[in-house]
């Protein structure tokens, strides 16, 4: 890769799309969010690239971001619905039963949806 930061995410960005697309539709379980997050994910760390260093895992950075982007959707969201601010990590936090199946569920998802052929 590049010494340039701007330059190792321009070219490191493309190899990274399947991944980030699987894991939106992981977070939100929708194909059509998943292409918004994944298009918000590559503004951003363009946008950022400064930031990046170059030599680290870009896909770390770029899960990372893409993270950040769904919890603030998740307030905005939460937000427009008229609940108020709130912590984002709170929306994620589920009681012992329900976290159990939310992570079998999770894994259910991310299993077919690795299965998947590429396009």
């Amino acid at each position: 890769m590049s010494k340039n930061p701007h330059d190792a995410v321009k070219q490191g960005l493309g190899d990274h799309l399947a991944r980030l697309w699987r894991y939106g539709l992981v977070l939100s379980g929708s194909r059509d969010m998943a292409e918004d997050l994944v298009q918000a994910t590559c503004l951003r760390a363009l946008e950022r690239a400064h930031q990046f260093t170059p030599g680290t895992r870009l896909d770390r950075w770029l899960m990372t971001i893409l993270h950040r982007t769904w919890l603030n959707e998740l307030r905005a969201a939460r937000y427009r619905r008229g609940e108020g601010l709130v912590d984002a990590e709170s929306v994620l936090v589920f009681d012992g039963a329900r976290a159990i199946e939310a992570n079998i569920s999770a894994a259910q998802v991310l299993n077919q949806v690795q299965a998947l052929p590429e396009a």
